[in-house]
């Protein structure tokens, strides 16, 4: 009944709330209605959820107030000689936005109208140009504080904080790898990622550098003050939520960006964004309810469990299919919908449970960027010059999908790129 109100355009809030609702009353009566009600106000009052909307309201006060932009400045003026340095300088600025924002549809749309159109003006090839942009904006769902890991800790219950370090390098190792391809290509084909033209390197004055690096400096006290605060431990995610808003409201108000404009954006873009989020989590408890009362949970366990397959080949499997939802939803339903099902049966496998769900992540970061339906493409496609056509989006970024296959292969094979980190921050065993 689930796929088939999806499949007529049900909005996916209330497909899941009113498939609930209605096995509710068919299996218990309307005295089971009470479940609602309960798993409702369950999950409005979960704590966890309150850094949600704060980071939300961060990225987009980033988005609206144009960091992306002044990073990209800085990144121009220092590109130099070396060729595909705008793309790989693009790779760096996603990592950073992610680490501001965590919002993958802030990357995609300031980047997609500030450094596509550039990179085309310069001469890229366009399915470098967008394929750089397309791929670097999903490092948002990898690099903390994003919004996915926070909704995985609400539906997993590990800890943010331990999800927050253990994605710094994982993100760090896809964006490495992004950089090091378009660097061999750059040094391969300069003709498709030409350097800036002597004549405006000219134009480009030390003074000019040194003033656009500027920026790099309130960047980092917005990234410390959120992560810092948390790897710290003085501060809960909540917590550094918060801290992280103030941060980036003082720094738009230093660069002489808080406007009115600007506020007003942000507050109603953060407003639809976590409204969205918070009507799917209710559908999503409704209908998880009814779905685990009926013994779903041991019902798929049992299946995989008894099918004689090596740990190893379930794990491809779920990741296989996180990967195919993401081609066609957005990461908040596939998260409320798998993780409650697959996430008690990796840990019953053997397998560490943090690092099963950065694995997860970045699953969902491959889903995010395949045709036909990946929604970055479609972020991508609306912002992009008229020239660019969906089938130049499809070719551009099948490299990125596969150097983030083979970052799945890197992580799989050395763990402790996902587990060093929390072990050493924390100093205490990690969940699972």
């Amino acid at each position: 009944m689930l796929v088939v109100c999806i499949l007529l355009g049900v909005p996916l809030a209330f497909a899941l709330g009113s498939v609930g609702v209605i096995f509710t009353i068919a299996l218990w009566g309307w005295n089971g209605l009470y479940v609602v009600g309960a798993r409702t106000l369950a999950t409005m009052s979960s704590e966890i959820l309150i850094c949600v909307p704060l980071f939300i309201l961060m990225g987009a006060l980033l988005q609206y107030a144009g960091m992306a932009d002044a990073l990209y400045t800085m990144v121009h003026r220092w590109a130099g000689k070396l060729p595909g340095a705008l793309a790989m300088g693009t790779v760096v600025i996603c990592y950073f936005i992610g680490a501001m924002s965590g919002v993958t549809g802030a990357a995609a749309v300031s980047l997609g109208l500030i450094a596509i159109p550039s990179m085309l003006k310069r001469n890229y090839d366009k399915k470098v140009a967008v394929g750089t942009v397309a791929g670097g904006s999903t490092l948002c769902l990898i690099v903390p504080p994003s919004i996915t890991m926070v909704l995985f800790c609400a539906m997993s219950l590990l800890s943010i904080g331990q999800m927050f370090i253990a994605g710094v390098l994982p993100g760090a190792v896809i964006a490495g790898l992004f950089i090091a391809y378009l660097l061999v290509q750059g040094i391969r084909h300069p003709d498709r990622m030409p350097p800036l033209p002597e004549q405006e390197r000219r134009a480009i004055t030390l003074k000019d550098k040194i003033t656009s690096t500027a920026v790099v400096f309130p960047t980092l006290f917005i990234i410390a003050s959120v992560l810092g605060s948390i790897f710290t431990g003085m501060a809960t995610p909540n917590e550094a939520a918060a801290v992280g808003v103030v941060a980036t409201i003082a720094v738009s108000a230093l660069y002489h960006r808080l406007k009115w404009k600007v506020i007003k954006g942000a507050s109603v873009e953060a407003l639809k964004s976590s409204v969205m989020i918070m009507w799917i989590l209710v559908g999503a408890h409704i209908f998880s309810s009814v779905y685990q009362a009926l013994g779903a949970n041991q019902f798929i366990e049992d299946i995989l469990l008894g099918l004689g397959l090596s740990p190893w080949y379930v794990l491809g499997l779920v990741l296989f299919i996180v990967l195919v939802m993401g081609m066609f939803i957005d990461a908040a339903p596939i998260i409320v919908l798998v993780v409650p099902l697959v996430f008690p049966i990796m840990v019953s496998l053997g397998f560490n449970a943090l690092w099963f769900a950065i694995l997860f992540n970045v699953a969902v970061m491959i889903g995010y960027l395949s045709p036909p339906f990946g929604l970055v493409l479609f972020y991508i496609k609306g912002v992009c010059p008229p020239e660019v056509s969906m089938g130049d989006i499809y070719r551009s970024v099948i490299p990125f999908i596969v150097l983030e296959f083979i970052s799945i292969g890197i992580l799989i094979a050395f763990p402790n790129i996902i587990l060093w980190l929390p072990r050493l921050v924390i100093g205490r065993r990690i969940v699972g």
